[in-house]
């Protein structure tokens, strides 16, 4: 058998050497630096709260809504039905188009029923989107 090689006889040696001057020391303790002397600032003092309101110095409530609910459903049912009626027009498929002057149609007999309370607005779009599947209503059918 040969006996090792210089090289790594020398390699061992650096190793053995370097693991026992890593291990044996200990640290020296961290030198304490020291902060800035001066004590924070006091916190600004804050604004007091705004007095609570009495009941004699109430505001009076706003008035209601001049318009109701049904009003207001009835009225984006009839955008819904120009949108419609618009958007048949301009259509360039003629399939499109028919289904889009159904559901215009459908949505000019819903308006009655909307307005007076009769039908819910959810239920007469529903009818209308239903009518014109599968071309796309307009966002004022939604």
């Amino acid at each position: 058998m040969r006996a090792p090689g210089p090289l790594l006889v020398v390699a061992v040696l650096a190793l053995a050497g370097a693991a026992g001057l890593g291990c044996g020391k200990k640290d020296p303790d961290p030198v304490e630096v020291p902060l800035n002397q001066k004590p924070p600032p006091p916190p600004e003092p804050m604004a007091p709260p705004p007095p609570e309101p009495t009941e004699t110095a109430s505001a009076p409530p706003p008035p209601p809504p001049t318009s109701s609910v049904k009003a207001m459903g009835g009225s984006s049912i009839e955008s819904c039905c120009g949108e419609l009626h618009r958007a048949a027009r301009v259509s360039v498929k003629n399939d499109e188009a028919e289904r889009l002057r159904q559901a215009a149609g459908v949505c000019l007999r819903a308006v009655d029923g909307v307005r007076d309370g009769s039908v819910p607005r959810a239920r007469a779009i529903s009818q209308i989107r239903a009518a014109a599947s599968p071309a796309p209503v307009p966002g004022a059918c939604r």
